[in-house]
């Protein structure tokens, strides 16, 4: 029979595939069986004959048919490589349901994997076969049947047909709803792959007729909010770029709002009150973001028309586009996903007071959301009349001639209370840098989407023409030659490393070259060839081997070092280079640093070591960068970059793109911006970087700048390069991150939570990308409110700068080493070091204006000078205490007199070393007291007698010397005179900044102390109050000053009680300033409230009792808040408690 002559044939190209014994009947059944054990094999064979087989196949399916075992294995083996096969290319819908009916069983679609299922069909699905014939065929298409405008155009109608032919049923059989969202996500795979210009009239016309009859799936498919936005942006970027940027401009209107009157948007997304509407700014912000996107929907209907810029249209025309906002309304209502946005697009052409615009007898009132209406309005018209690029008008209007033109039609055309958010100059400054940079990128993106596509091939004879590549045969027959020169002798073996190097891309070159190598290496005892050897087997597994590779590297290092003069040698600089890069990928930067130091000692500048010298800075960066110390990292890059007409191309690449990776770590985003764009796959020429590499960067410079349409527009165009690249070769640590960026920024919690949980639990490999991720995760949670979540992301990302300081300091640890090998060499070079290192040191040290910086200071200067590990400065207080100082921004701790380290050493005045590091209990860490090493302690007697005091520790044993000590007594004159300045100026800073009657910090202290307050608690809600004594003057009048002065020293004694953990001072006269940690308005309410009682008991008798009340106003702080601007909110609260009586509290405003 035919269906069994079709198996033989492909039992015995199956035999020739995999090897399977095959024979007749009991081979038939178990042909495909075999085949699944080699699966792409099975693919390959399934896509050549996968046609033809449906054609054998279908007829033994009917019912009817009889099925004995051999029919029945084959048929079952056909279904579960049919399931392979779909994996890959999506397989006829009615051949799986005819194998389900038949089988008893859906195996074809059980063993789909997940995400890639394609619904079984009804029995009674529509046959439509051309249409069909088409959407079997495009899965395979490539990037340039996608560029042909005819094929696109029939590949739409063959949706748009099949479309129209499932959805009359739809209400009766629900598999036809799987069919259908099947159908969805293949024509957004389609939109996604779409070139420019590839979409005719006809395109757009069958895309208008699946959106206008588009049925939202129950779950799991592509919505019509999705959808809809995918065919704007294919086939009219104009129009889609003009909705990003009236959406970012309708959510900036919208935060400002939320700030002045939240009591206006009270029923949007479910709030009930202001309080609400606060909370919920996020989604409320998104929610206007979406009406101002969708808003112009309708002109899908008519873009036709819109295109029309050499003639003026027919009044039919234009009363067609003035149809736009009715169609946008009715195709957004269809869709729960969209239907809250419907008024917005109904009525965003309408007027404000009903008396003009379109369409006819749109009433705002009557509608359910009147302020999105009203924002979507403003926006709209905003943006139309400030842009000239696609909209067609002969001038556009500055913003500041707009807004003129708003307050002319403010109550008529344009809601007052919208126009009034125009009157705010840092709201317009913000609108100004949205215009801006919001159109700079919409630009971009609009031309890369609407640019005319270059022809595939350039002019003969250009410069820049690509050279073509050697012929394949080439460079093995070069391999050939020279592993027969190595049989015989040692000297091909760099030439052949050099060769292994250049070619390294090159399956055969990995899989048999470098085993072919090392073999030889090996059976003819070429020890450093051996080496070599080492170093080739790390580059063939470091990327899926990690730890074997290192093995390798490592074993290298210990066989080359018995080469004599081994340094001199270029394998010895690959195994560093190796041992660097392995060091980075482990997170062990001090061993990675100490093999980059080496090497860059050994590489000299020639030209034969060039290669070698900037593989080395280059890796050195990776590991400066990783440990947070970025401008070296970009010294580095730079100096690689000064010679890259010396690099390979793909070389130059890769430091191009880290060079933009510090830039933008270093915050420079336009300059990393540009060379990201310049690396680009339509804008590059050399090497080898695909789209889903570079705008994953684009997105993070978008997210910080706060470029909403940049974000917008790079994501789109991040959707559509991953639509054109393979899974396995995707770095999804970038691509989610990027997502998750944008998901946070657009307020999708759920999207942005499931991005971040993945990135946060997955394996980062460089701690600036941890950092990254672990801050914007941190910020994302804190804005939805979820302070269990964000809070231990901010403690965690403490302890991650605090291990890159750690890491930071062990790098120094090295270079200082390396200092003190360098010194044994050349000591006079040393020593001459060392005199200006002190000098500048000593200028550190004088210019320092508290014990902090002081200490700093000598943190920062000592380690180059002598080994520091740890440094204690303990300072006199005149007590029977010491204040001691041993960790920057740690505070001070206090040691008494009796300590047994003081009672031992503070006899002389001259360094002393010892080796107990136990005996400094109190002063040093807890692993320095239990480690050992050494210790010297510097005296440190000042003029008047005060007896303050260095401690240094070093983990090495007996680091301190002779010299050491003689270094420190040198120095220590300079650190007593910089003491006793400091000691002068905290005086006099103290005295300046307290007001001397109560002892609080007066006016200039209060700024100084808050600012340093709100720096320590910046993650603790805050709290002010202004504080004024009511009547004060008559209490001076009638008592006397000294009773008035006893009632200010009474209140500063209880504001200081109030505040433990805040700053409480004299603003002036009778007005004094809290600031204290406050969670929330009820709380700062029953502190105030506190305060004003207490004040209410205090009593002072001269003659009569004298009562004393207060008047405060408060606020809670808000996050970036001035101090200035929240003292001025507070004294216009605390004028409004005197206006209403006095002795009370008030939080809140004026009434408007």
């Amino acid at each position: 029979m035919a269906f069994g002559n079709v198996y033989l044939e492909h039992m015995r190209q199956a035999r020739e595939l995999t090897g399977l014994p095959v024979d007749g009947a009991s081979g038939q059944s178990g042909c495909y069986a075999g085949l699944k054990a080699r699966n792409a094999e099975v693919c390959r064979l399934l896509e050549q004959n996968n046609l033809f087989l449906q054609s054998e196949v279908l007829p033994f399916l009917a019912p009817g048919t009889p099925l004995d075992g051999a029919r029945a294995g084959a048929l079952s083996g056909f279904a579960s490589s049919l399931a392979a096969l779909n994996a890959r290319q999506p397989a006829d819908p009615l051949l799986c349901w005819k194998l389900h009916k038949r089988l008893g069983g859906c195996a074809c679609c059980r063993e789909i994997p997940c995400g890639q299922v394609r619904p079984c069909a009804p029995a009674d699905i529509p046959v439509l076969s051309e249409a069909d014939a088409i959407l079997r065929e495009y899965t395979g298409w490539d990037d340039a049947r996608y560029g042909d405008t005819g094929d696109v155009s029939r590949l739409f109608a063959a949706f748009a047909t099949r479309h129209a032919a499932l959805e009359p049923a739809l209400g009766t059989n629900p598999e036809y709803r799987l069919l259908l969202t099947q159908l969805y996500r293949d024509l957004a795979r389609c939109l996604l792959r779409l070139p420019p210009n590839a979409c005719s009239e006809s395109s757009r016309s069958s895309l208008a007729a699946i959106l206008s009859r588009f049925h939202e799936p129950e779950e799991g498919g592509i919505f019509f909010a999705q959808m809809s936005a995918l065919v704007l942006s294919a086939i009219h970027p104009a129009t889609y770029v003009h909705s990003l940027m009236v959406g970012q401009i309708a959510k900036a209107l919208g935060m400002t709002l939320i700030e002045r009157e939240p009591e206006r948007l009270i029923g949007l997304c479910g709030c009930e009150n202001a309080a609400q509407v606060r909370s919920r700014r996020v989604r409320i912000a998104h929610h206007m973001y979406q009406c101002g996107f969708y808003h112009d929907l309708g002109k899908l209907h008519c873009l036709e028309l819109i295109d029309i810029n050499y003639r003026s249209l027919f009044n039919g025309e234009f009363e067609r586009i003035r149809l736009h906002p009715e169609a946008g309304g009715a195709l957004l209502r269809r869709s729960p996903s969209t239907a809250i946005y419907a008024d917005a697009a109904l009525g965003h052409h309408a007027w404000y007071n009903g008396q003009g615009g379109y369409p006819g007898g749109f009433s705002r009132n009557a509608c359910a959301q009147p302020v999105a209406v009203d924002i979507t309005a403003l926006a709209d018209c905003l943006d139309s009349a400030t842009d000239t690029a696609f909209l067609g008008h002969s001038q556009g209007k500055s913003l500041e001639s707009f807004i003129e033109e708003a307050r002319d039609g403010a109550g008529s055309r344009y809601a007052p209370y919208a126009v009034a958010l125009l009157d705010d100059p840092a709201f317009c400054r913000e609108l100004e840098a949205l215009l801006a940079r919001g159109r700079e990128e919409a630009y971009r993106f609009a031309c890369h989407r609407c640019r005319e596509q270059l022809p595939a091939s350039g002019s003969e004879g250009t410069k820049d023409a690509p050279r073509p590549a050697p012929p394949e045969e080439d460079f093995n027959e070069v391999f050939t030659r020279l592993f027969s020169q190595f049989e015989t002798s040692e000297a091909p073996c760099d030439t052949l490393r050099r060769l292994v190097l250049a070619h390294y891309a090159d399956d055969r070159v990995r899989s048999e070259y470098i085993g072919r190598f090392c073999d030889i290496a090996a059976r003819r005892g070429y020890l450093y060839s051996q080496a070599v050897g080492r170093a080739m087997a790390f580059w063939r597994d470091y990327i899926s081997e990690l730890p074997a590779a290192i093995r390798a590297n490592d074993d290298g290092l210990r066989l080359i070092r018995g080469v004599p003069d081994y340094q001199h040698t270029e394998g010895y600089l690959s195994l560093l280079n190796n041992a660097i890069l392995g060091g980075t990928i482990t997170k062990d930067y001090p061993t990675a640093y100490r093999y980059a130091l080496e090497g860059l000692s050994l590489v000299g500048k020639n030209e034969s070591d060039l290669s070698f010298y900037y593989a080395m800075l280059n890796n050195t960066s990776m590991i400066l960068t990783d440990v947070g110390l970025l401008n070296r990292a970009r010294a580095q890059v730079e100096e690689t970059l000064s010679a890259i007409d010396r690099l390979t191309e793909q070389n130059v690449v890769a430091t191009r793109y880290r060079y933009a990776e510090i830039l933008l770590a270093l915050g420079e985003y336009d300059a990393a911006e540009s060379i990201f764009l310049d690396m680009l796959p339509d804008r590059r020429r050399e090497g080898k970087v695909d789209s889903w590499q570079i705008i994953p960067r684009l997105i993070v410079i978008a997210y910080r700048r706060k470029d909403a349409v940049g974000l917008d527009c790079w994501h789109l165009e991040l959707e559509r390069a991953l639509e054109r690249t393979p899974p396995e070769g995707i770095d999804e640590h970038s691509v989610t991150y990027a997502h998750a960026l944008y998901h946070a920024w657009h307020g999708h919690y759920e999207a942005a939570d499931g991005c971040f949980t993945k990135l946060l639990t997955s394996a980062q490999t460089a701690m600036l990308d941890q950092s990254a991720v672990l801050r914007a995760a941190a910020a994302f949670y804190e804005g939805f409110g979820r302070t269990d979540k964000s809070h231990p992301l901010y403690i965690q990302l403490d302890k991650l700068n605090r291990q890159s300081m750690q890491l930071a300091d062990a790098i120094t640890a090295v270079e200082s080493e390396a200092v003190q090998q360098e010194a044994s060499r050349q000591a006079y070079e040393l020593l001459l070091k060392r005199m200006r290192q002190s000098a500048e040191l000593t200028r550190k040290l004088v210019a320092s204006e508290s014990y902090e910086a002081l200490y700093a200071a000598l943190l920062d200067g000592l380690p180059p000078i002598l080994p520091l590990d740890e440094l204690a400065l303990l300072l006199d207080n005149g007590v029977d205490s010491l204040n001691v100082l041993s960790s920057p921004g740690g505070g001070m701790r206090q040691i008494v007199r009796s300590h047994p380290l003081l009672k031992k050493l503070c006899t002389g005045d001259s360094p002393t070393v010892f080796a107990q590091p136990e005996i400094a209990a109190g002063m040093l860490s807890a692993q320095a007291l239990r480690g050992g090493g050494s210790l010297m302690f510097v005296p440190l007697r000042a003029r008047n007698g005060a007896l303050n005091a260095m401690l240094l520790y070093s983990a090495r044993p007996a680091a301190y010397n002779r010299g050491s000590r003689e270094m420190m007594g040198s120095l220590g004159a300079g650190i007593i005179v910089s003491l006793e300045s400091v000691e002068r100026y905290t005086s006099a800073l103290s005295r300046a900044q307290h007001d001397s009657l109560t002892g609080l910090a007066n006016r200039d202290g209060i700024f100084a102390q808050a600012g340093e307050l709100l720096t320590r608690l910046r993650f603790v809600p805050m709290g002010l109050c202004m504080i004024d004594i009511d009547d004060f003057k008559q209490v001076n009048d009638r008592f006397g000053h000294n009773t008035g002065d006893q009632v200010l020293r009474a209140l500063a004694s209880l504001l200081r009680k109030a505040c433990p953990d805040g700053v409480a001072g004299r603003y002036g006269g009778e007005e004094f300033v809290a600031i204290f940690p406050s969670g929330d308005e009820k709380q700062l309410l029953d502190i105030c409230e506190r305060i004003r009682r207490e004040c209410e008991t205090l009593r002072f008798f001269d003659g009569q009792p004298a009562p004393v009340t207060v008047s405060i106003g408060a606020c809670l702080i808000r996050r970036r808040e001035e101090i200035s601007d929240v003292l001025e909110r507070a004294d216009l609260r605390m004028y409004r408690a005197k206006r209403l009586g006095k002795n009370q509290v008030c939080t809140l405003d004026e009434e408007n």
